[in-house]
């Protein structure tokens, strides 16, 4: 659980800041039920991803200085039998091309 909640926690903080509705460094980390410390390592995070974030002292927030955007995806969901078959039927037809692959005795007669 807590993986998804760090993901929700990047999704709100990312929100925000493009918004540039993140109030004070300490309303930020309040918002987001973390630690001040533990905003600054996000905050970090997302630096090191290349998005340049700034703090506007007048406006007091965040805000990305640069012309840039975090676009983040993120789905998790349980596959079931006929899912999983289809999907390592996938796998597989990239893996051998139909041209090698042909439903025979010989599975591999050309």
């Amino acid at each position: 659980m807590k993986f998804k909640e760090q993901i929700e926690r990047i999704e709100k903080l990312n929100s925000l800041i493009e918004n540039e509705r993140t109030g004070t460094p300490i309303e930020l980390a309040n918002r987001l039920r973390i630690q001040r410390s533990t905003l600054y390592e996000s905050l970090a995070y997302l630096r090191s991803l290349g998005l340049t974030i700034s703090y506007d002292r007048k406006n007091r927030t965040f805000y990305y200085s640069s012309n840039c955007k975090l676009e983040l995806q993120f789905s998790l969901r349980v596959l079931n039998n006929v899912e999983l078959n289809q999907t390592n039927g996938g796998i597989l037809t990239f893996l051998i091309p139909s041209i090698f692959y042909r439903r025979s005795n010989n599975i591999f007669a050309t």
